[in-house]
């Protein structure tokens, strides 16, 4: 229904509906207009004062002033811009138009920078809705925005109605999920929009129709007889716009013509100043000026405006036009969004535009139509306004019904919903089917299938008994999951019903490539492939479905097809005759145009050109990232580089000044099948920042059958340069791999031992308490470990009950024997704490002392008969350190040696001269470590017998324990945690779900990101459950949690122990780490936050361990790796002996296969005394003491290192030949007197 008094009038040459202008609604007694004078004095300053604040505009920037103001540091009215911290906050304005200059210039007083999408010093960015969320699917970089986000003005609310409108959507959804959205637009169904927005009905809904402007429009709706894009029609529209122009000029008034491309501004100018000479009214459109200069220059009054101009030139048309030296602007939509140039009368030509993204013409958008509609009338200046509108016949009422709002806005988000979905998996804000149908909820489709079920196909049925359209949304979900999955983007669990992205799924989400393309990339890219191949399934690409082929066009096509240097596929010598038959033809012909800088002369070809390329350089990253992700490393030298040899001069200049790269290797195997070193299927990406020099990287690549190739190559490639590169090849014939071993043990079925087996009352009731039965690794060593005095090597995965049968063994040790003294060693300081709880347990069955030594003096003879001392290994190097080398170590029964997985240099040389010291005396040792990959050499080097070595693989591990495992290509930083925290999340409900006593351990790199976590993880609980209660069980009072809240000396600690989230560092006082440990063990807190360097000393189990990143920074190495061994022990924490575990893995994703690997397979285990600097210092040190006389000494204090046994199996790890061990020790200890 058309307002009141609409008029339609039906002419020869067209039709025409004029719609009256509405009549002002004059304002309430309680109601008036603001002087910008009464502002504050922030707002004053951004508004001129001879202007009136009227439009959309005008309202997003006082929001943008509010949020200027909350963010001050003072009131200082006289200095407001130095009270700004532009730090604090970002504000994303998401328009198509460009309001960067006219923003810029309001708030340049206020130093507010205001730019396109680009900067992190940027405060106010401007963006469409396109880039925005490419921004916002990337929780790193440029995706940190988001997380500084106070603002979100979105002014195209219109596009919902639009193919675009699913992009709105998609964006308002994630967004109103994370920070809070301020929005305007002018729509039909507003309350519909409002409620999508999240918007009060009440407080921030704000609706004003046309009669709230400050000049009333009149408005003519035009519809041009003929067929559309006949002659007839273009001469009928050229005639209609000369005499509605020549109408409004007759009477006085200044007219716009909008057309839609830069030429059509020169040429509508033209024709309309030749018919009105043909018209002999040519005299309507000249100016009365004084000014001769002007007159001559403006001699018909007629001027032109559009972007491809000079700035001046546009510049002083702007003035002329506002001056009212010229009366016809003919211009393009640019002057309207980006001007504030008002004039009388509005009149858009046409309505058809060329789009490039389709490659075809559309139909204008309405919000483009109200924008020019917004620019007829001069506020102050004149009481009305008019907007024309000639378009074709059979959209008339289209634009009638659009302009007018008579129909409403509805839901474009179907047709994107499957890309959408992938979006939000990949960031990691959407897990499982449960969560895609609650995010489904936040969309505009589902505010409009509760108001118009039918039109979204749902029965009357449905709609009635599901009025919150679960199981339609669960429907969209299902369907597009099952689309995402087929297509290899994700990973579909129908069980149930979690997501889990793909590589393919991720790099989708990361080029805004959509999945039609990636199923044509399944389908055609291969491992290799030559260039004409690459590009010919690059143009197959649904991003170019748009793309036409045009009669027009052929020409110019065949003759670029004849210069390019790659074959179009589908193309052959005979194929000219039939010309370009396919898009993807000339897609292929464009792209390589583009990148061989050839010329093109047809206008739209160069739209065409533009958008393949724009789109062509995303799409070939995302195939580069498959390749890579898929390990295809076939490169092919192809014609695309030799193109530009005319700017050859200006390239070789140019690239003198890039940095290019050198790559030196060493071979370093780890095992019979593993070499640590670069292969040609595995990369890594590297940081070069302006200071680099130098970069270290480790690599771990497995050898099929033990058996090396003849070489492998190492390539450094830049991915931002081209020729910052470096290749070299790397022979393996002369590397020698170490001999495989097969030393592992196999479990044997045999009968749990019970406790009473140990024949020993005191020490059976040691484990009264604790166990009923030995495990199966437990009942196996049994009889080595208890029944005989032999050196022993225990590897076996972590919880397998390794402690358990050493503290066994060391109370039957001293209970048998009256003067028995055992030494217990571990690697760090950190781990005695552990051992020694467990000890101390059986002290009290007899006198017995058990010490922690805390001096070099521990191993000097003691009165005390029996004795149990414990020290860690830095300790013990310092003890034999300061002890005459020639005097035999007597008194020592039993030396029990750690986790020796964890043996570095100081743990090496510690037990080679407790080796050394023991050598003369009947000491037995016996060593414990975590599953060792091949602990042949180990056992060697600590002389034990084949019999008395039991190796157990991970595997064998007799409690139930799952590993899962989650990769993410975000590098190290805040955004990574963030996008981690939500699977974390995941894992605790899913724990708690199963079994309300699981608690978590959640390792983080360090502890300041201890708190960020658990931040993140409170406002996953706030998004996601509707308790505040956080993490605490069910049942918990405010008064039971008093009572702990005033023993806790840290007050900070109080808000995130009422979430129930605790901490476990050194860094917090021992009273509040007792009492959160007490509270976690008693189920009050069920997740514990725990820095890496802790996961040694942390004294809790849990259900559910997860590694929040494999990476930490080190104050002088930079970014480091975290050490396998750590992430065995954090593993090793969620086995329970009465419950499941389950660990979760978060990771970089080429890290995963090596460390899934060692998890798996178990730890290497190599010397590592020549990678400190331990063995020089104490070298130097029993020099200067007169200990070590002559070279031999050290020969000999040498020969007793696990390095002088792994350096004759595996000589390559240490750079040595295949000489004899006396010699690679000679040259050692000749390296260590040159230092000296």
């Amino acid at each position: 229904m058309l307002p009141m008094d609409t008029t339609r009038q039906d002419y020869e040459e067209y039709l025409e509906v004029v719609i009256p202008p509405s009549k002002p609604i004059p304002p309430r007694s309680t109601e008036r207009l603001i002087p910008v004078s009464e502002l504050d004095p922030i707002a004053r300053g951004s508004f001129p004062v001879r202007r009136s604040i009227c439009g959309k505009t005008d309202v997003a920037m006082m929001s943008i002033l509010r949020v200027l103001d909350q963010h001050r540091s003072k009131n200082d009215d006289a200095n407001i811009h130095a009270t700004i911290d532009r730090d604090s906050f970002k504000i994303i304005y998401v328009q198509a138009s460009e309001i960067v200059r006219k923003f810029s210039k309001r708030l340049q007083w206020l130093s507010i920078q205001v730019r396109e999408l680009t900067g992190m010093s940027t405060q106010i960015i401007v963006t469409t809705p396109e880039k925005w969320d490419v921004v916002t699917r990337k929780p790193t970089g440029e995706g940190e925005l988001a997380s500084l986000l106070k603002l979100l003005i979105i002014d195209e609310v219109h596009l919902l109605n639009e193919e675009r409108g699913a992009v709105i959507e998609t964006i308002v959804a994630r967004t109103l999920r994370q920070v809070e959205s301020s929005l305007s637009a002018t729509l039909p169904n507003y309350i519909d929009v409002a409620d999508f927005l999240r918007v009060s009905r009440y407080k921030g809904l704000f609706y004003f129709d046309s009669s709230f402007r400050p000049v009333p429009l009149e408005q003519h709706f035009l519809g041009i007889k003929g067929k559309p894009g006949s002659p007839q029609s273009r001469k009928n529209l050229d005639h209609v716009t000369f005499q509605k122009v020549s109408d409004l000029v007759a009477q006085g008034h200044q007219v716009m013509v909008f057309v839609h491309s830069r030429k059509d501004t020169v040429k509508t100018a033209v024709s309309i100043k030749e018919m009105a000479i043909l018209e002999g009214n040519v005299d309507d459109f000249n100016c009365q000026s004084r000014n001769k200069e002007m007159k001559q220059l403006f001699d018909c009054g007629f001027g032109i405006h559009h972007a491809g101009m000079l700035r001046s030139d546009r510049n002083m048309m702007e003035r002329m036009f506002d001056a009212r030296a010229i009366k016809v602007l003919c211009c393009t939509a640019t002057l309207a969004w980006g001007v504030n140039l008002p004039a009388h009368a509005v009149i858009i030509k046409g309505t058809q535009v060329y789009d490039s993204s389709k490659g075809a013409f559309v139909d204008l958008s309405v919000l483009d139509v109200l924008q020019v509609f917004g620019r007829a009338g001069r506020p102050g200046l004149e009481t009305s306004g008019e907007g024309y509108i000639c378009t074709t016949e059979d959209r008339l009422t289209h634009y009638l019904e659009a302009v007018t709002s008579q129909n409403p806005i509805e839901s474009q988000f179907r047709h994107g919903i499957i890309d959408a979905l992938n979006a939000e998996v990949s960031l990691g804000t959407v897990a499982n089917a449960h969560d895609a149908v609650q995010w489904l909820g936040y969309t505009y489709l589902f505010v409009r299938m509760r108001k118009n079920p039918y039109g979204y196909g749902i029965l009357r049925e449905s709609a009635s008994d599901d009025p919150n359209l679960g199981n339609k949304r669960n429907e969209l979900v299902t369907l597009a999951a099952k689309q995402l999955a087929e297509a290899r983007m994700m990973i579909y669990d129908q069980e149930t019903g979690a997501f889990t992205i793909t590589d393919l799924g991720r790099i989708a989400a990361k080029y805004y490539i959509r999945h039609e393309s990636i199923e044509i990339f399944n389908k055609q890219f291969r491992p290799k492939m030559s260039e004409a191949d690459v590009l010919a399934m690059l143009s197959m690409s649904t991003e170019f479905n748009q793309i036409q082929v045009r009669d027009a066009e052929e020409k110019e096509l065949l003759f670029l097809e004849d210069i390019v240097p790659c074959e179009v596929k589908g193309r052959t010598e005979n194929s000219a005759e039939k010309g370009i038959e396919t898009s993807q033809q000339k897609v292929n012909i464009l792209l390589q145009g583009y990148i061989s800088r050839q010329p093109v002369e047809d206008f739209a070809l160069v739209s065409d050109m533009a958008y393949v390329a724009q789109n062509g350089g995303r799409i070939i990253r995302a195939l580069l990232e498959i390749a890579i992700s898929r390990k295809w490393a076939t490169v092919t030298a192809g014609k695309l580089i030799h193109m530009n040899e005319h700017h050859g001069k200006a390239v070789v200049d140019c690239g003198q000044a890039i940095s290019d790269g050198q790559t030196l290797y060493n071979l370093r195997p780890l095992g019979s099948d593993i070499a640590m070193e670069l292969h040609i299927l595995q990369l890594s990406h590297l940081l070069f920042r302006q200071t680099t020099e130098t970069l270290n990287v480790d690599f771990v690549i497995s050898i099929p059958d033990g058996q090396p190739p003849p070489s492998v190559t190492i390539r450094f490639v830049s991915d931002r340069w081209m020729g910052a590169e470096d290749e070299v090849n790397v022979s393996l014939e002369t590397l020698t791999m170490p001999v495989a071993s097969n030393s592992h043990t196999p479990i044997l079925s045999i009968p749990f031992l019970a406790p009473t087996v140990l024949r020993n009352p005191a020490v059976e009731s040691i484990f009264a308490n604790r166990l009923n039965n030995f495990n199966a690794i437990q009942s196996q060593v049994f009889w080595t470990l208890l029944n005989t005095q032999s050196h022993t090597l225990l590897c076996a995965p972590t919880g397998s009950g390794k402690t358990t049968m050493l503290v066994a063994l060391v109370w039957c040790t001293i209970l048998r024997h009256p003067d028995a003294s055992v030494l217990i060693v571990v690697p760090s300081k950190g781990s005695l704490a552990d051992i020694a709880s467990q000890i101390r347990i059986g002290s009290s069955i007899a006198s017995v002392s058990v010490e922690t030594a805390k001096d070099e003096n521990f191993l000097l003879p003691s009165k005390k008969r029996r004795r149990v001392l414990l020290a860690s290994a830095s300790l013990l190097l310092q003890a034999l350190s300061h002890r005459d080398p020639s005097t035999p170590l007597a008194g020592l029964d039993l030396v029990v040696c750690e986790d020796l997985e964890r043996l570095d240099a100081t743990y090496e040389l510690s037990i080679s001269l407790l080796l050394h010291a023991t050598q003369t005396c009947p000491t037995r040792f016996v060593c414990a470590s975590n599953s060792l990959n091949d602990p042949g050499d180990l056992a060697a080097w600590l002389n034990i017998d084949p019999f008395a070595l039991h190796s157990f693989r991970p595997r064998d591990r007799g409690q139930s324990l799952t590993t899962h495992t989650q990769t993410f290509s975000i590098p190290q930083s805040a955004a990574l945690f963030k996008a981690m925290a939500k699977p974390t999340h995941a894992a605790i409900i899913r724990a708690g779900s199963e079994d309300i006593n699981k608690g978590t351990l959640v390792f983080v790199p360090s502890r300041a990101q201890c708190r960020v976590t658990a931040r993140d993880l409170i406002t996953q609980c706030a998004l996601e459950m509707e308790t505040e209660a956080g993490y605490l069980p069910a049942g918990i009072s405010q008064e039971f949690l008093d009572q702990y809240r005033m023993q806790l000396r840290d007050a900070s600690l109080i808000d995130f122990i009422l979430k129930g989230i605790g901490f476990f560092h050194e860094g917090i006082r021992k009273d509040d780490r007792r009492l959160m440990m007490r509270l976690y063990t008693e189920g009050v807190l069920r997740v514990l936050i725990v820095p890496r360097e802790s996961c040694w000393s942390v004294p809790v189990r849990a259900g559910v361990v997860v590694v929040l990143g494999t990476q930490y920074f080190h104050a002088e190495d930079g970014l480091k790796d975290y050490d396998v061994t750590e992430l065995v022990h954090m593993q090793g924490r969620a086995v329970r002996h009465l419950g499941n575990g389950e660990f979760y893995l978060f990771c970089q994703g080429e890290a995963k296969d090596t460390l899934m690997r060692f998890l798996n397979e178990g730890l290497p285990l190599e010397s590592r005394l020549l990678e400190s600097d331990q063995l020089a210092v104490w070298y130097t040190e029993q020099t200067n003491r007169g200990r070590l006389q002559s070279k031999q000494d050290m020969v000999d204090v040498l020969s007793f290192t696990f390095l002088a046994q792994r350096i004759s199996t595996n000589p390559a790890y240490y750079d040595c030949s295949s000489d004899s061990r006396d010699g690679k020790l000679s040259r050692i200890v000749d390296g260590l007197t040159n230092q000296n």
